[in-house]
């Protein structure tokens, strides 16, 4: 094929701002030119594919996109027709209608539409031209209107009809075999039945230059009744096309849940204006702070906090959790839930963007950006096992006849191994497995990257746990104040309240609260660390923080017992305070559901003290803490934690555990309300539930097993159809027949991951 490039398209504006210029300059090359135009700085854009049916296809969008100059990374997610590409700034120019023409010349009835807010701005500055159209495989033929009309889109109604004939035409060719005549075109007329849409599509194939596997059928067949096997081709060609109608239902069972997700986008949003009047605008033009109108079952368009109205809502779509619960002023409501019957009025925290159903969306649609080793190793086996076949099949047959066999005893053969090669099935097995897994997770509260991850949760060493959030509620309270030096408990609570006054640290806010926010000197000047915070006013200055704090300010605390907060005046121990917080009611039971996963290494990490790690340890039964740890310390242990054990996963919650996440070999975020970027977390409880994550660790365990099986059985029956063919017991129709049973075998297999979620959530 012919590199897929558009030297002409990129340099036009170029060379028209460049007409006056030197001779020497106008020679300048293509490359040269192009280098100057990049900017060194790349986007990515997300496009949806419709009507990809194939997973062959998605490889060859992959490699004509990625092929586009400019483009520096191209994926195609079959199990979510989900297209990424990152392209350098300066060579947007043209991209969409490049990224068309591409796709295009591959399938015609495949089309582009923009996922997200970026891919919609480019797609409406550059609107798509019909210039692709001089690439079609219909210019370059006699056949403009005959093929033309054959290549529109595959509908689904009509392949049923014509499958529904073709079988009908065939079942007469057996029932006549004793009338050859009429049996040939029962037969024929069958088979040209079923065969148009695979023959158009062979046919532009073979115009680019390029060698698939509808080719492989069509050539196989148009043989096959060369040599006189009419009915043997028909049913070739029937097993063919209810092949595809499996394969197709077992991808669009497997996009079901991303359905689902995409139906949580809400695109318009009902803003209060200035004059108290409602106006319906795009989501994305709302800002921060701004007030909507969410009305009875509608779904909410931004999250936000619920400002008038009360009623019961349903997040289920957002969060797994299939529970109603009731919102009143004062409560935060995430995007995509649905509404119930009362109207409410909603002041908005999170931009379109950021919010909770976008996040969801991106998560899911991005799936594929990084395949697991499983699926690595699958992508390149089927590579080079579909040529190596194909060389076999060749030799099967030049060989016996180089040294004197019949050409016709060999060569059906070679035809069987052709079909059999389709990789297909192996194409579509393993991606099925893990999206399927992802869908699952995602319904039961937890949200995946990408099969990466999912592997990589399955086949987990240890598990490290922050606790803030995480293992307790995050409801931070004033346990206990211990004065000293003749100071009350009221005093120790305010001048706390006053060093902390800047700081939005849960802790500082848990201490302002109980303190009733007292009033800060104007001339306060506070300086904030890990480890607490100094702040200066009149002469006088004030230490709020932990035992590190204190030791780093030469001033003894050992005296007063082991506190969340100690405080000191003017260089000296006046108090301490201790922050408790509640235990999450699922946590003992979930950290056993891990340890029966065989998961021996869970670990508590947190910057309280011993006192603290050691009661939170006890009530979680969790054997091993560490503790007195600042943000980037979490982050080292973490790492330390991973060169010992092996596969770590970090669950986090807060900006303290941003370090931590992004270190860890799997970083999990603890729900939306947190601010945690999605981009952050390779993974999301949006349930906020610590059950829900050990459940999806089993469900990644049980998934894994599930697809080894699967993997298992698309080979052996390749290699199967191909023995039998070598030793002549496997016809053309028996090898397409064959990739049916694999499609059919693996998807009933693949149910066996939501059976087992199912399971796991009755018996919790």
């Amino acid at each position: 094929m012919e590199e897929f490039v558009f030297e002409k398209d990129i340099l036009s504006n170029s060379q028209t701002d460049n007409t006056k210029e030197s001779a020497e300059n106008t020679e300048q090359t293509v490359e040269e030119t192009l280098n100057l135009r990049k900017s060194g700085d790349t986007k990515t854009f997300t496009f949806e594919l419709g009507n990809l049916g194939c997973p062959k296809t998605a490889e060859d969008i992959e490699t004509a996109v990625g092929s586009i100059i400019g483009v520096t990374d191209a994926k195609v997610n079959f199990a979510t027709t989900v297209l990424t590409v990152t392209v350098d700034t300066g060579l947007l120019a043209g991209l969409i209608r490049k990224i068309n023409a591409a796709i295009k010349k591959i399938d015609h009835n495949i089309t582009l539409k923009p996922v997200g807010t970026a891919s919609r701005e480019l797609m409406r500055s550059q609107p798509s031209r019909r210039e692709e159209d001089r690439y079609s495989f219909a210019k370059k033929t006699k056949l403009d209107g005959i093929l033309k009309h054959l290549g529109k889109k595959d509908d689904q109604k009509m392949t049923f009809i014509l499958l529904c004939s073709s079988i009908a035409l065939t079942l007469i060719a057996l029932l006549t075999s004793s009338i050859g005549v009429l049996s040939a075109i029962c037969a024929v007329l069958g088979f040209a039945a079923v065969a148009i849409h695979p023959a158009v599509n062979a046919y532009k194939t073979v115009l680019d230059k390029k060698f698939d596997h509808n080719c492989l059928v069509i050539l196989s067949s148009i043989i096959s009744i060369c040599i006189g096997n009419f009915i043997s081709t028909a049913l070739l060609m029937i097993a063919y096309r209810i092949y595809g109608f499996v394969q197709h239902w077992a991808t669009s069972r497997s996009r079901k849940q991303l359905d689902i997700i995409k139906n949580t986008l809400v695109d318009e949003a009902h803003l209060i204006t200035p004059d108290k009047t409602t106006q319906t605008v795009p989501a994305s033009s709302i800002n921060v702070g701004q007030e909507i109108i969410v009305r009875p079952n509608e779904r909410v368009p931004l999250d936000g906090v619920v400002v008038e109205g009360e009623g019961a809502v349903n997040s289920s779509d957002v969060t797994g959790d299939n529970s109603l619960y009731d919102v009143r002023p004062g409560m935060v409501i995430l995007s995509g839930s649905k509404n119930g019957a009362s109207e409410l009025k909603i002041r908005v925290t999170s931009s379109f963007e950021n919010s909770a159903a976008t996040k969801t969306y991106n998560v899911l649609s991005n799936y594929g950006s990084e395949k697991s080793e499983r699926e690595e190793f699958m992508s390149k086996f089927s590579k080079y096992y579909t040529p190596a076949v194909i060389l076999f099949g060749i030799l099967l047959t030049l060989v016996p006849v180089i040294f004197g066999a019949k050409f016709m005893d060999w060569f059906p053969k070679t035809l069987v191994m052709f079909i059999a090669s389709a990789p297909a099935s192996l194409a579509v097995t393993m991606p099925l497995g893990f999206f399927s897994t992802m869908s699952v997770c995602a319904k039961n509260g937890v949200l995946i990257r990408n099969g990466k991850y999912v592997q990589m949760l399955a086949e987990s060493n240890a598990i490290v746990f922050s606790k803030t959030g995480v293992l307790t509620r995050g409801d931070l309270r004033v346990a206990q104040i211990r004065p000293v030096k003749n100071m009350s408990e009221e005093q120790i609570l305010t001048l706390a309240a006053i060093a902390e006054s800047a700081s939005d640290h849960p802790i500082a806010r848990t201490i302002k609260k109980a303190a009733g926010n007292p009033s800060v000197p104007a001339d306060i000047q506070a300086v904030s660390t890990d480890n607490g915070v100094k702040a200066s006013f009149s002469g006088h200055t004030i230490i709020a923080g932990n035992a590190r704090m204190m030791a780093e300010n030469k001033i003894d605390v050992s005296s007063v017992g082991s506190y969340t907060v100690y405080v000191a005046l003017d260089s000296v121990a006046v108090g301490a305070i201790k922050i408790a917080d509640v235990v999450r009611d699922d946590i003992a039971e979930s950290v056993g559901v891990l340890r029966n996963l065989g998961i021996e290494d869970i670990i508590l990490i947190t910057g309280d003290n011993v006192q603290a790690a050691t009661e939170i340890c006890a009530l979680c039964g969790i054997e091993s803490a560490e503790h007195s740890l600042n943000p980037s310390e979490k982050a080292e242990i973490v790492t330390r934690i991973a060169e010992t054990c092996g596969i770590t996963a970090y669950v986090g919650e807060g900006i303290d555990d941003l370090a931590a996440i992004e270190t860890a070999d799997i970083g999990v975020a603890m729900g939306f309300e947190s601010g945690n970027d999605q981009r952050d977390g390779d993974a999301i409880i949006t349930s906020n539930k610590v059950s829900s994550f050990a459940k999806c660790v089993a469900i990644c365990t049980k998934a894994l097993t599930v697809i080894r099986v699967n993997v298992v059985i698309a080979i052996a029956f390749k290699l199967l159809i191909l023995l039998m063919a070598l030793v002549g017991y496997a016809d053309m129709y028996t090898a397409v027949v064959a990739d049916l049973i694999i499609v059919i075998l693996t998807v009933l297999n693949t149910t066996r991951i939501a059976r087992f979620a199912k399971e796991k959530t009755e018996n919790q």
